[in-house]
């Protein structure tokens, strides 16, 4: 009988850590939607071809209303960080703004063609994949190609 008891007890607790575990807090400052997480990166289209300098090693990160875009050298066991703001519009953009005094814009040799100010059209952004379109400074349009990651 007694380690019937103790087994109840133990059943018991367990079943509350799992539900506090489940229902603790994952998104800073509040939920943000379907942003929330890393999406990786996977294709940089300018004009309607492929940008064949990319390496597909970039990630758009957001976490309550901050951006970061993290490329990731896993060859040199090393990586990245560039940090910005974020916010999306009524008028179906996403906007971002790096943070140039503490931050810098990503690199143009990572093929990313970021700003410092960057306003993206939502062209879709269901479930595990995303698509954002910008014109660039030069009038030609990039589309990056984002999963879930």
């Amino acid at each position: 009988e007694f380690i019937r008891e103790m087994m109840k007890k133990i059943y018991l607790i367990c079943m509350a850590a799992l539900l506090l575990v489940a229902a603790g807090c994952t998104q800073n400052n509040g939920h943000i939607g379907h942003w929330f997480g890393q999406w990786k990166v996977e294709r940089v289209v300018v004009d309607g071809v492929d940008d064949p300098s990319y390496e597909g090693n970039a990630f758009f990160c957001f976490q309550s209303k901050v951006f970061g875009v993290r490329v990731s050298y896993p060859e040199e066991f090393s990586g990245s960080m560039c940090y910005g703001r974020w916010e999306e519009r009524d008028d179906n953009v996403l906007y971002v703004q790096f943070n140039t005094a503490e931050s810098d814009v990503p690199s143009s040799s990572l093929h990313l063609h970021l700003q410092e100010e960057n306003f993206f059209r939502i062209v879709s952004a269901d479930g595990k994949r995303k698509v954002l379109e910008t014109t660039l400074p030069d009038g030609k349009t990039c589309v990056y190609y984002l999963r879930s990651w």
